[in-house]
C-alpha cells in the first residue's frame, strides 16, 4: 500500500492495480509549481499532471509580465496536461493560457487572459476544463484552428463563463 503525497497519485496508482491512499504533505500546497516549467521538460507523448487540492491551487508563468505569449505553450511536442483537483492557471497578465498543437487538456481551469484562454491549432483534445474572464477578437475563452481540414479538434464538456469577444465566438470560435 502506497501513501501518496500528491493528490492525483492514488488515481494513477490504482490503476496500474496498485493500492494507494492520498496523506498530502504540507510544502504540496505552499510551494505554487511553475506549469510551464513542467511542460518544458516534459518529453513528445509525455502527461503533465496538476493537482488542485482544494481547488484553489493557482498555477503561474515563470516569468508573467504584459504580453507575454502564453502561460503553458505545447505547440512544439504532444504534451497533455491533466488536472486533478481542480488546479487553475491564472494567466494574470499573458496574452493567453495554453497554445496547443496536437495535445490533451482535461480538468483545469484556465482565467484572466488578457486575449483567449487555450488556443487549439491541431488534433487537440480539450475536456472538462473552464475557461473565465478572458476576451479577444475572436474566440475569447478558445481560439481553435484545425491546422488542415482533415485534423480535428475536441471540446467537450467544457464550462465557458464571462469571455468577450470583439468580433465572433466570446466563448469559442
Amino acid at each position: 500500500h502506497v501513501l501518496c503525497l500528491f493528490p492525483f497519485e492514488p488515481e494513477l496508482l490504482q490503476a496500474a492495480g496498485i493500492a494507494a491512499t492520498y496523506v498530502g504533505h504540507p510544502l504540496a500546497q505552499a510551494i505554487p509549481m511553475q506549469t510551464d516549467a513542467a511542460v518544458a521538460r516534459a518529453a513528445d507523448g509525455d502527461t503533465v499532471y496538476v493537482s488542485g487540492g482544494s481547488g484553489t491551487k493557482v498555477y503561474t508563468g515563470s516569468n508573467l509580465a504584459w504580453g507575454k505569449p502564453f502561460v503553458v505553450v505545447l505547440t512544439n511536442k504532444t504534451v497533455s496536461l491533466i488536472g486533478s483537483g481542480g488546479p487553475i492557471i491564472d494567466a494574470q497578465l499573458a496574452t493567453g493560457g495554453v497554445a496547443m498543437n496536437k495535445g490533451q487538456l482535461r480538468g483545469v481551469t484556465i482565467r484572466n487572459a488578457v486575449s483567449r484562454g487555450i488556443l487549439c491549432v491541431g488534433g487537440d483534445i480539450v475536456d472538462g476544463s473552464i475557461f473565465s474572464n478572458t476576451s479577444t477578437d475572436k474566440g475569447g475563452g478558445a481560439y481553435c484552428e484545425p491546422e488542415t481540414a482533415w485534423t480535428s479538434i475536441i471540446v467537450s464538456n467544457c464550462n465557458f463563463v464571462n469571455n468577450i469577444s470583439s468580433n465572433s465566438g466570446g466563448g469559442l470560435y
